[in-house]
């Protein structure tokens, strides 16, 4: 049943993405505010008051694609596909700030050497999927939705919501349809023990005959790796801390959960500025997404948030 539960949250953003309907699941949590910090919280904080994350202050120059070009007034490169989407939610009247990656954290094939997107929006919601394709593409272009699944590099998207109390409390939500639990708070009655992640890092790891998953904190971030063995969970976790130990993500409430599979490890990232949240996915791998997310910033302007 747990291991249903988390598997369903990961394909309904999944599929809330790939079908540009926009982030998120309907249904509030009983309180507005994230899960009390746990023992693992507070060994992370204080980690990392002695064991600094690195903030990448300098943007990113390069996407990993070769067409990209320099946005006006700034010295973050956005890649061509980014900046046609952004024009366009530009034209169609968003009421949100809008911010885009500029590294789109995956290397295609040699025969996938173009990135094509497929964008919709309107008022205070938009949602991009970035694809790799092996000739360039418009805008849109139909031959998008024909693509499988793993010619996808990634998705970015932003939705507004009445408050700042509520866009947080977002984070934490679950569907009560299919989940025992909400997502990011540790799953009830199931065995746990403490793991080293490296860097200072200290997660738990629950394990069952229904669910495996490594959960920590790192500042204001809840972090989630499940549906592997114990080991592949916290393999991956480690890899997570290792690349955040030098990069810095949003410096805001924010949660990411990585789903290992089976086809790709596909992993959400979710953070609140103000009233709106804002996302990316991945469908391969924890750590591209990561780098999506670390690379997002304002557009055009390049600056590091609203």
């Amino acid at each position: 049943m747990l291991k249903y539960r988390y598997r369903s949250v990961s394909l309904l953003i999944i599929l809330s993405l790939i079908s540009l309907t926009g982030c998120g699941i309907s249904t509030a949590l009983p309180s507005h505010h994230s899960p009390s910090p746990s023992k693992t919280t507070h060994q992370s904080e204080s980690t990392s008051s002695t064991n600094p994350v690195k903030n990448s202050s300098k943007p990113s120059q390069a996407s990993s694609f070769p067409s990209t070009v320099r946005s006006q007034a700034s010295a973050v490169r956005f890649n061509v596909a980014v900046i046609q989407a952004m024009t366009y939610l530009q034209h169609h009247k968003i009421h949100i700030p809008l911010m885009a990656p500029s590294v789109l954290g995956f290397n295609p094939p040699v025969s996938s050497l173009s990135a094509a997107a497929r964008v919709t929006g309107g008022g205070t919601t938009y949602v991009v999927n970035l694809y790799a394709t092996s000739k360039p593409l418009t805008l849109n272009s139909p031959v998008l939705s024909t693509l499988p699944m793993m010619d996808i590099i990634g998705s970015f998207s932003a939705s507004q919501f009445p408050s700042p109390d509520s866009a947080k409390a977002h984070l934490y939500q679950s569907n009560p349809s299919t989940s025992l639990a909400p997502p990011y708070q540790p799953p009830p009655n199931v065995p746990a023990s403490l793991v080293n992640l490296g860097y200072g890092i200290t997660g738990t790891l629950y394990n069952n005959a229904a669910l495996s998953m490594a959960m920590w904190h790192e500042g204001e971030w809840t972090f989630q790796v499940w549906d592997g063995t114990p080991t592949q969970d916290r393999q991956q976790a480690m890899k997570l801390v290792a690349y955040l130990h030098t990069h810095l993500l949003p410096e805001t409430y924010g949660v990411l959960g990585e789903n290992l599979a089976g086809d790709g490890n596909h992993t959400t990232a979710e953070w609140v500025y103000g009233t709106t949240e804002f996302s990316v996915f991945n469908y391969h791998s924890g750590v591209q997404a990561a780098e999506m997310a670390v690379s997002m910033r304002v557009y055009p302007s390049g600056k590091i948030k609203p």
